[in-house]
């Protein structure tokens, strides 16, 4: 019989400290994976790894304080990664992210770059750092990225946001094509609205409007998004690569 198959496998998780990078990483543990956690908050991911190493003794959970909207940043990353394991991990996903909810003609080059740099160019650096290790060390690979509903047709006043969910959407596509003969897996997860400290800026009355739009009702947990990601890097989905499953509710019907 199939099972996930994650127990000893080593799991990196950007964007950990919190919402949905938090709860993916402590589905992963609770699967048996040792757990890279990759942030910049520092107080929010020591006290997110110590949950995990007190219901985990035996896991080997990682924190690592790491900007990944600067290239260098995650260059030395992967640098000390590959002096604490002796291999280099067998899962990546790819979550960190910020929002910008500004109208399109006020939004300033800076703010632009700063959201593409976050959601969009960190993807880039940190695959191709541990995607060129594990072809170097002919290890296969489970990459999974996370979009967005609001590329479905867009949303106002999201435009760095949406472009640069639209651009992990395009970057998943060319990854599987191109990484497929290394056994290397890109696949990608779009959530609708998720209860997370990202959208606690939000007012009652937007988030009512959300739930009474979407089907279900309500909005998604974060450990809701997760068990689609173990989902994608387990052995039950050995043959899915440039596969985007929609998580919203039915709100895309």
């Amino acid at each position: 019989m199939t099972t996930f198959g994650l127990e000893g496998k080593l799991a990196l998780v950007t964007g950990a400290a919190r919402g949905i990078g938090a709860a993916t990483a402590r589905k992963f543990a609770e699967h048996g994976a040792n757990v890279i956690l990759v942030d910049l908050r520092r107080e929010e991911l020591t006290e997110t790894a110590e949950k995990l190493k007190d219901g985990f003794p035996n896991l080997n959970i990682e924190p690592e304080i790491c900007d990944v909207s600067k290239k260098s940043e995650v260059d030395a990353l992967a640098e000390r990664l590959d002096k604490k394991f002796p291999h280099t991990i067998d899962i990546l996903v790819n979550n960190a992210a910020i929002l910008l909810v500004k109208q399109y003609l006020d939004v300033t080059d800076y703010e632009f770059e700063n959201v593409l740099s976050v959601n969009l160019k960190s993807v880039h650096w940190v695959t191709q750092e541990f995607a060129k290790r594990a072809v170097a060390q002919k290890r296969p690979m489970s990459v999974i990225n996370l979009s967005s509903i609001t590329t479905n047709a867009g949303m106002l006043e999201l435009s760095p946001y949406v472009a640069a969910k639209d651009g992990i959407n395009g970057l998943t596509k060319v990854l599987a094509r191109e990484l497929g003969q290394y056994n290397i897996r890109v696949n990608a997860i779009k959530p609708g609205f998720v209860d997370t400290p990202m959208n606690t800026h939000l007012d009652e009355k937007y988030r009512a409007e959300v739930a009474k739009k979407t089907p279900l009702g309500r909005w998604a947990k974060p450990e809701e998004i997760a068990n689609v990601i173990v989902f994608f890097a387990s052995d039950l989905a050995g043959f899915c690569t440039c596969s985007f499953v929609d998580v919203n509710g039915g709100m895309s019907i």
